[in-house]
């Protein structure tokens, strides 16, 4: 499946970003949305998990507080890009993104 609108940002283009660039701490969900695997590979290293649910793939992050979800969607002309993300504790409920970059 194509995205159509939806343009990636580079690991250069999200290192020029305010904030971002010197680690995970620094990432803001909205900065990563469009962002490519590429990207999350150089910010956070390989996920823990990886699942494929088509048309999308789910990278999975861990922290002792947190669980980020990463969905991939295949966009033209780059490959995957963050097209979603979402987080929660590991025994219950949705926590805020933002809080659980910095951990990762």
């Amino acid at each position: 499946m194509m995205l159509a609108g939806l343009t990636a940002c580079s690991s250069e283009q999200l290192a020029l970003l305010p904030g971002v660039g010197s680690s995970a701490e620094s990432y803001e969900s909205e900065q990563l949305v469009g962002a490519t695997d590429t990207t999350l590979l150089q910010a956070f290293g390989p996920p823990a998990q990886r699942r494929r649910e088509p048309p999308a793939e789910v990278w999975q992050y861990r922290s002792r507080q947190c669980v980020v979800d990463f969905y991939l969607y295949q966009t033209q002309p780059v490959g995957l890009s963050v097209v979603h993300l979402e987080a929660r504790s590991p025994l219950a409920g949705r926590l805020p993104v933002d809080t659980c970059l910095p951990g990762l």
